[in-house]
């Protein structure tokens, strides 16, 4: 009974996984890498801005992430700009970078690319 059960859904997740990137997908990702976000999947593509604080600074504002990502939402492709103080509005929601990594770093001491990691969240409306 388990066995009849297990293979159409096998069949099943396997032919939805045929129309996505094959890669592993996580919470997390660097540049080029792919993440899940609830239905979407997001790959960081390209740094615009990192205008954060430094630790060791007095800023009047807190800064922002601003990036070029690569989004995957109902097997459509699209290329989206996130920034880390508000959310992009998709098709059926909302993305937004809800952390990122370095999460503070020096004023002389800026990160480097292969340092960034982002964390996605998605909000059906």
């Amino acid at each position: 009974m388990i066995t009849r059960l297990l293979i159409p859904a096998l069949c099943i997740g396997l032919s939805a996984c045929a129309s996505m990137p094959d890669q592993r997908l996580d919470d997390w990702a660097k540049f080029g890498e792919r993440a899940q976000a609830g239905p979407v999947i997001v790959r960081p593509d390209r740094l615009v801005e990192d205008s954060r604080c430094p630790m060791n600074a007095r800023c009047i504002w807190a800064g922002r992430v601003t990036i070029d990502a690569t989004v995957w939402d109902g097997g459509a492709r699209r290329s989206v700009r996130l920034q880390s103080d508000k959310p992009a509005t998709l098709r059926g929601g909302d993305l937004s970078i809800v952390e990122i990594k370095p999460d503070s770093f020096m004023t002389n001491a800026k990160p480097r690319r292969a340092d960034y990691t982002f964390r996605f969240s998605y909000v059906p409306r």
